[in-house]
C-alpha cells in the first residue's frame, strides 16, 4: 500500500513577498501502539501476547541503559542505534572536556531489511 503525502505551502523566510513553494509531506495513516503491536506478533508466531509485550517492554528498557554504558545497540537486518555528540572545539586536547559537549543524540541507522523497505515503497498524493 502506497505512502500518502500531502502538498504543503512553504513560504521562504527571507522572500516574503514571493508565492509559496509547495513540498510534499507525508501523512500518517495512523499509529501502532504497544498492544497492537504485541497481539499482530502474537498472531503471527506460537507466542502470547503478553509474552510478546513483555519482551517489549524489556528493549525499551534495556536499549536506553545500553546506550547510557556506551554500547552500540545493533538489531541484526533492522538497524542499530547509538549515540553521538556535538561540542565545543578545544585549542588542545588538555582542555578537551564534558563541559564542552553541548548536545547529545540518539541516532538510528537502518539495516538491510528496512533499506529494501524504503527501495519498495511507494507514494500516493491524497
Amino acid at each position: 500500500m502506497p505512502v500518502k503525502y500531502v502538498a504543503v505551502p512553504n513560504k521562504i523566510p527571507n522572500k516574503p513577498d514571493d508565492p509559496p513553494v509547495y513540498y510534499p509531506r507525508l501523512k500518517s495513516t495512523g499509529v501502532i501502539d504497544l498492544r497492537q503491536l504485541a497481539e499482530d506478533l502474537a498472531a503471527e508466531s506460537t507466542i502470547s501476547p503478553i509474552d510478546v509485550a513483555a519482551v517489549i517492554e524489556g528493549l525499551l528498557l534495556k536499549i536506553p541503559q545500553y546506550l547510557e554504558d556506551g554500547k552500540i545497540v545493533h538489531l541484526g537486518e533492522f538497524g542499530r542505534f547509538y549515540l553521538s555528540i556535538q561540542a565545543e572545539g578545544s585549542p588542545d586536547a588538555e582542555s578537551v572536556s564534558a563541559a564542552k559537549i553541548k548536545r547529545n543524540r540518539i541516532h538510528f541507522r537502518a539495516g538491510k531489511l528496512v533499506q529494501m523497505m524504503l527501495k519498495r515503497v511507494a507514494y500516493k498524493k491524497d
